[in-house]
């Protein structure tokens, strides 16, 4: 599986900690090997990829590289995405500069609004 290859990386882009040079849309789909460097990703360009690559699946049986996606019950906008990367540890881009690894409590209680599992 292409995610498990990349999860030593994640921890290193982790560790970069602040940097404007990519977004969690990009840094997701970097993690899953989708991109091959992390860059900006655009909602409307996340939001096909999202369509075209993954289904919705249950919470109850996560695996690494799943995506947990978190989007706006009033507007519908994509507001943020994490890779679950096994161990109760999800990957994720914070705002404009910090990248984290985290819990998905941790995670959701920065940006709840709804949550959303999908598998690649």
């Amino acid at each position: 599986m292409i995610i498990l290859q990349h999860i030593k990386e994640m921890q290193q882009v982790a560790q970069i900690g602040f940097s404007k040079k990519f977004n969690c849309w990009g840094a997701t789909q970097y993690a899953l090997g989708y991109r091959k460097k992390y860059g900006w990703v655009g909602e409307s360009v996340m939001r096909r990829w999202l369509q075209e690559k993954t289904d919705l699946i249950p919470d109850d049986n996560l695996m690494i590289g799943d995506i947990l996606v978190i989007s706006s019950k009033e507007y519908g906008h994509l507001i943020h995405t994490a890779v679950y990367m096994g161990n109760q540890v999800w990957f994720h881009k914070e705002g404009k500069y910090k990248t984290s690894l985290d819990s998905k409590e941790i995670v959701l209680m920065k940006y709840i609004d709804i949550e959303y599992f999908w598998r690649g």
